[in-house]
C-alpha cells in the first residue's frame, strides 16, 4: 500500500433527518408502581425516592 497515493475520504451521505434535532423532548412515561410492585412496595419506593430527591424509577431499577 502506498501511503502517498491514497484517495481522500469523501462520503456521499444523505442530509440528516431534522426530527433528530428537536429542541424539546417528550417526558418519559410514568412507571406503574402499584401494578408492578404492589401497594406496599410501591409506597416504600415512593418514600425512598422522595428522601433521595430522585425519580422512583431509579429506586425501582436498583431493586430489580
Amino acid at each position: 500500500m502506498n501511503v502517498f497515493n491514497e484517495t481522500p475520504f469523501c462520503p456521499d451521505w444523505p442530509k440528516p433527518d431534522q426530527r433528530f434535532f428537536a429542541l424539546s423532548v417528550p417526558p418519559a412515561p410514568e412507571l406503574p408502581l402499584v401494578s408492578t410492585f404492589g401497594p406496599r412496595l410501591a409506597h416504600w419506593i415512593t418514600q425512598a425516592a422522595q428522601s433521595k430527591s430522585a425519580p422512583p424509577d431509579y429506586i425501582a431499577g436498583a431493586l430489580i
